[in-house]
């Protein structure tokens, strides 16, 4: 289980008259079929609109601001077609209930989940995470938009596992349980980013954990967190993202176009 930690410390109808005098009832315009998240206009469009179209279940999040709920079905939209649609989630929910934690992802079942205490307003959330942003504890640049696409990079990172090793196999889940991938692709970016500091000019050579703190204080709690945040950081930044999130993202879409 991935979680994601802050830091501890009127009227009727309208009518139109018609030439002769009489009231004529205004016809409403055929309803237009959602072709995004942010098409929906409410819980329960959205939440037909994922099944639908993803399979995607949503549930339980009733207490979470539908802006919250429909930013995270968004988020999971853009990053599922950044890395070449190959995200497979199984659900949104609001089970989540860490008492410092906004929200958590399972690589194993493919889900990411709200917690609805921590959630309960946008402005709630939006000043603990832009605090959390200041000390340095999520990446610069993020905000409380992010705190999904964060969760949505750890089934990212479940996909991963689907796509090397057989599902449900012992080496399987050896490779979940000791994060094996995560741990290759964050020292492949790791010696990306110390290659192109080098031909920067940078003189100073960092170690990876150096690199990883330079990302965020909640990346250098292990690996899977390290590419979590990257995402995080890459999604809200683009190419201005910290160097090391950058070369993971391009390690990511490389491994998903397999």
């Amino acid at each position: 289980m991935m979680k994601l930690y802050l830091q501890m410390f009127g009227g009727g109808g309208s009518k139109s008259s018609t030439k002769g005098g009489k009231a004529k009832a205004r016809k409403k315009a055929p309803k237009t079929a959602p072709r995004r998240a942010s098409d929906t206009n409410d819980l329960a469009e959205l939440t037909q609109y994922m099944q639908d179209k993803y399979s995607v279940s949503v549930r339980g999040v009733e207490k979470v601001p539908f802006e919250i709920v429909q930013r995270a079905a968004q988020g999971y939209e853009d990053l599922n077609a950044e890395y070449n649609h190959e995200i497979v989630m199984t659900e949104i929910n609001g089970d989540e209930n860490g008492k410092h934690t906004y929200a958590s992802a399972s690589r194993y079942r493919h889900y990411i989940q709200f917690n609805p205490d921590m959630f309960s307003s946008v402005e709630k959330v939006r000043e603990s995470y832009a605090n959390d942003v200041k000390s340095g504890f999520h990446p610069a640049g993020t905000t409380y938009e992010n705190i999904m696409d964060h969760e949505i990079a750890h089934v990212l990172a479940g996909r991963l596992y689907a796509k090397a090793y057989r599902p449900g196999s012992a080496e399987y889940y050896r490779a979940l349980d000791g994060r094996t991938l995560e741990k290759n692709i964050v020292s492949e970016a790791c010696r990306n980013a110390k290659k192109a500091a080098k031909q920067a000019g940078i003189a100073r050579r960092l170690t990876n954990d150096e690199l990883i703190a330079q990302i965020s204080r909640y990346a250098t709690t292990n690996r899977s967190e390290t590419i979590a945040e990257a995402v995080a950081d890459y999604k809200a930044n683009g190419e201005r993202a910290n160097l090391l999130s950058v070369e993971i993202h391009k390690i990511l879409k490389r491994e998903m176009e397999k």
